[in-house]
């Protein structure tokens, strides 16, 4: 309960680069001494919740992070910089219905550059997501069998550990193009 549930996304290379995204997502603590340990165990991997501070603050309230990694081809671990995509503290993940998404175009490397990568959520019902590029590219993210190993790739949609209310996507547009528009396909 007290280290996060972390869930490789996906992962591919684009550019003579290697990158990734992983999901963590930390159970919701039931009182003060378990909420202080997940805090604890958060931070030992560089995340703080999204709460004021107080680690009671956590009670009943379930953390995630998504965490975007980039670095040269072949790079791993230390040799990745991260970047985090998207993080909550909240007494309700998300649920969303029908053709629902969220969407949060990012660069695919460092902070700057055109927003190549898009991580999102969409109803667990979701089958496959098509994310637009400026120049008029579709890529198409397909629905990942649950329990079946991640292949590179550069657009899927996996489900998450300890996510239950939602599916989340990843999809990186080709070449230098930058995100235009996603919606849910079938």
């Amino acid at each position: 309960m007290f280290l996060p549930q972390i869930t490789q996304a996906a992962f591919g290379t684009s550019g003579g680069g290697t990158w990734g995204v992983n999901v963590q997502v930390g159970s919701a603590p039931n009182n003060r001494a378990e909420a202080v340990k997940q805090t604890k165990a958060m931070a030992d991997w560089g995340l703080t919740p999204a709460t004021p501070g107080n680690p009671s603050d956590l009670i009943g309230r379930t953390s995630y992070f998504v965490i975007r990694a980039y670095g040269p081809e072949g790079s791993t671990g230390d040799e990745l910089t991260r970047r985090l995509v998207a993080s909550d503290t909240t007494n309700k993940l998300p649920w969303p219905q029908g053709t629902d998404i969220e969407a949060m175009p990012q660069p695919l490397t460092g902070q700057d550059g055109p927003h190549r990568l898009v991580v999102g959520t969409v109803p667990t019902t979701a089958k496959q997501v098509a994310c637009h590029g400026k120049d008029g590219s579709t890529t198409l993210a397909d629905r990942a069998p649950d329990n079946h190993p991640l292949r590179s790739t550069n657009a899927v949609i996996p489900s998450v550990r300890s996510y239950l209310t939602a599916n989340w996507f990843v999809c990186v547009a080709p070449g230098p193009t930058a995100y235009e528009s996603a919606e849910v396909t079938e």
